[in-house]
């Protein structure tokens, strides 16, 4: 007859478990309505704005976005590539929302905002 033996369960410092979660509290991947606020108006800008018609087409409708974001339209004739100035309709309304964004969050006013709009069901 065989003998049995029993096993027993050592334990380790080691945890071979794996952890349930990897989030951690500090960052966080939601837009905020600022943020969303300043492309929305780069947007419209990008289809009709000061002295340019509307856009005719989907390629001039991005060509104005690439140009108003970075200020770069390699389509112009050389030397005029880079025009900054054009970035005051596409990056200054984003780099405001994300000002105020920031601003909002230092002052506990996402916060508060939260904390008043808990129960209201809002779905965006």
């Amino acid at each position: 007859m065989a003998k049995r033996t029993r096993s027993v369960a050592r334990r380790s410092s080691f945890s071979f478990r794996r952890r349930s979660s990897h989030r951690s509290n500090g960052g966080s991947s939601k837009l905020s309505a600022a943020m969303l606020a300043g492309m929305g108006v780069s947007m419209v800008n990008a289809y009709s704005v000061g002295s340019y018609a509307p856009a005719n087409s989907p390629n001039q409708y991005l060509q104005r976005l690439l140009l108003f974001y970075t200020g770069f339209a390699p389509w112009n004739p050389p030397g005029q590539k880079f025009q900054f100035a054009e970035t005051r309709f596409g990056l200054a309304p984003l780099a405001t929302g994300v000002i105020v964004h920031y601003l909002a969050n230092a002052t506990g006013l996402n916060r508060g905002l939260g904390r008043l709009l808990k129960n209201v069901p809002v779905q965006i």
